[in-house]
């Protein structure tokens, strides 16, 4: 059929076809007015600045329970747990064996000191601290710690006595609650019995393969998404620098930590990506100079105050989001793309250009931006 003359029916309204059409018209006739032209910029320009400042506000965060319905009773469960019992992030801190702990005495007493003074940790909670543990009791023992330590009584004298009194103290001593923590290189002394190592079967001067610590950052240090990260990355740097770097700090949460610590950056890169293959594809199809700009400021203009109102709907940026606001581009192109290829085709005043645009393309944008399946 002619274009001019469509059929087809509105579902079961039956109203005349060409509605859409009729109203775009009236619409565009609308705002091409003085008064409609003032009060179109006014609007957009009121969304463009609200953008602006929820965008510089935006944070990065995620939480995995954001991903189970509100009213699941794990959401539950967690809004209690935070209502009356709410504390920081458990973290243990790992070293392996190309550590000599002998030989890192200094090293694992200054470690002890950062535990116990850190304003990181959470010090109303446990610390699982195996060397402190160990030196406590060894300086409690009056008959021998003049034999085993140094003058100040800070550190063991002989590598082979370090082992061998750590060894003890792991198997009967009040070393037994840090079996966990530690790993030996002679597997047999892994077995918590003492008669092995009597025997000869087990030689624990070999020293430890592993180590373990544990703390609890404290509830003010891992509350937002930033804060997490920087916690997170600061906590590394000061476990190095104590104590090498084959020890680092562990917690299952760093998974989405780290996500929160770099996803803005990426997003940034990722819009910075497509925005120039946009610019330069936009540029190549519609090579007007006086039309393109205008699709790209529109484009700009789509992200821009999408990632505002995200702060304004109290959204993060995370992965999720992120891939959102990517695809959000795309969809922002094609119906700008459309919009503005059929003004340049279009023929009159610029007014009259924008309504036979609007009435041409118009209904199809709109009905792409109403339907589930607008992609």
């Amino acid at each position: 059929h002619e274009f001019n003359e469509p059929r087809g029916c509105c579902f079961c309204c039956k109203c005349p076809s060409g509605g859409l059409e009729k109203n775009m018209e009236k619409f565009g006739r609308l705002i091409t007015t003085p008064i409609g032209k003032a009060v179109t910029i006014t609007i957009f320009f009121g969304i463009f600045i609200a953008g602006i400042v929820g965008s510089t506000l935006i944070i990065q965060d995620f939480k995995l329970e954001w991903f189970v319905p509100d009213d699941s009773y794990l959401n539950v469960f967690f809004k209690w747990n935070d209502e009356y019992f709410a504390s920081g992030t458990p973290v243990s801190i790992y070293g392996r064996d190309d550590i000599d702990y002998f030989e890192s005495q200094d090293n694992l007493i200054a470690m002890k000191k950062y535990l116990n003074n850190s304003a990181l940790v959470d010090q109303s909670k446990d610390i699982s601290d195996w060397y402190g543990a160990f030196m406590e009791t060894s300086n409690n023992n009056d008959a021998e710690r003049a034999n085993w330590l140094t003058a100040d009584f800070t550190k063991f004298k002989t590598k082979n006595t370090f082992y061998t009194e750590l060894h003890n103290w792991y198997d009967g001593g009040g070393g037994a609650r840090y079996r966990s923590s530690l790993q030996w290189v002679d597997t047999d002394c892994n077995k918590g019995d003492l008669a092995l190592e009597q025997d000869g079967v087990c030689d624990p001067t070999k020293g430890l393969l592993a180590m373990k610590m544990g703390m609890t950052l404290t509830l003010a240090a891992t509350d937002k998404g930033n804060i997490r990260y920087e916690t997170m990355t600061y906590l590394r740097k000061n476990v190095s620098e104590i104590l090498g770097d084959t020890a680092f700090p562990y917690s299952f949460q760093f998974l989405y930590w780290e996500e929160t610590g770099v996803i803005g950056q990426e997003l940034v890169n990722n819009l910075l990506s497509c925005g120039a293959v946009i610019i330069v594809m936009i540029i190549m199809m519609i090579p007007h100079p006086r039309i393109a700009p205008f699709v790209i400021f529109g484009i700009i203009y789509s992200v821009i105050t999408l990632v505002g109102f995200m702060h304004w709907w109290d959204i993060t940026v995370s992965g999720v989001s992120t891939i959102y606001i990517l695809i959000s581009v795309g969809l922002a192109v094609d119906y700008s793309a459309h919009i503005a290829h059929m003004f340049v085709t279009s023929t009159g005043t610029s007014s009259e250009r924008s309504i036979k645009a609007l009435v041409r393309i118009g209904p199809s944008v709109f009905n792409a931006i109403c339907s589930a399946k607008g992609d």
